[in-house]
């Protein structure tokens, strides 16, 4: 399947409130949000952009390479890690695909 593009989509998280909010990471600064494609489509590869979450850059970081250096104590396997950056990503995007109708960017 060819990925959905849309610049419309990705530029419209320019000066949103950060959707992650990532504890002890976020610091939802609107001037550094930018649209956070989900993981896991390969290496190199985006995900479709409607698939976005709104991310300060904090928390963008967090997604691509913090989640390995988490410092909580009792979260010891990297997939475990993983899980935990996966579902703050979705719950992230369920909160962002709204908005993205509002805007009038998705039609359904």
């Amino acid at each position: 399947m060819k990925r959905i593009k849309s610049k419309k989509i990705t530029q419209s998280a320019k000066g949103k409130s950060c959707t992650l909010r990532i504890p002890n990471v976020c610091k939802d600064n609107p001037e550094t949000t930018v649209g956070a494609h989900i993981n896991g489509a390969g290496m190199g590869y985006k995900s479709h952009d409607p698939l976005i979450a709104y991310s300060c850059s904090e928390c963008h970081h967090w997604l691509d390479k913090g989640y390995v250096d988490m410092d909580l104590t009792y979260y010891t396997e990297r997939d475990i890690k993983r899980a935990i950056r996966d579902s703050e990503q979705l719950r992230g995007i369920n909160e962002t695909f709204p908005q993205l109708y509002e805007q009038g960017l998705i039609k359904l």
